[in-house]
């Protein structure tokens, strides 16, 4: 027997307006940043964002965000012995509590401006809006990126992290 204290998935970070057709999980996103070791010293450029998703959690760690800071339903709050006032409380003191963690610079960039729009409601419904820089990709620039408008963290390198674009992901079926 088990007790479900988390009720809906907490993949579901509750900032996404905007949902690209290719769109990482935030956990998966978390993940990649762990895993490649990003710190919120360093800058990050997304160059195929799609959602926003690693700029987003790259802020969200960046400026000490709780990552389901948004989120109001966990089922721990129905068992009789969680009190929701002192959840709330607590809460609220656990977010006043929120600091940067450095200088960071944090790039999201689109070729479709569709696509950087919906990019940017989810930023704003994350809160980090204001901590990631957003960029068109034009085609017409033979760097592929606007390298002036670019300043990196000089005293680390920056990380360049990307999601494998939807068309190129390995299809797995489960074996019956």
């Amino acid at each position: 027997m088990g007790i479900n204290t988390t009720g809906a998935s907490l993949h579901k970070r509750g900032y996404r307006v905007y949902s690209h057709t290719a769109s990482l999980k935030p956990t998966i996103a978390s993940a990649m940043l762990q895993i490649g070791d990003w710190k919120p010293t360093r800058s990050l450029i997304d160059p195929m964002c799609g959602g926003a998703t690693i700029p987003i959690e790259a802020a969200l760690e960046a400026s000490d965000i709780l990552p389901n800071h948004l989120r109001k339903d966990f089922a721990f709050l129905k068992l009789k012995i969680c009190n929701q006032e002192d959840f709330e409380r607590m809460r609220a003191e656990t977010l006043a509590q929120r600091k940067e963690k450095g200088s960071h610079a944090i790039y999201a960039m689109e070729k479709f401006s569709k696509h950087m729009q919906g990019e940017i409601e989810n930023a704003k419904k994350a809160g980090v809006y204001e901590a990631i820089k957003f960029e068109i990709e034009r085609r017409n620039n033979p760097s592929r990126i606007s390298r002036s408008k670019i300043r990196l963290n000089s005293c680390q390198p920056a990380i360049w992290v990307e999601g494998k674009p939807k068309k190129r992901r390995k299809n797995y079926t489960k074996a019956s």
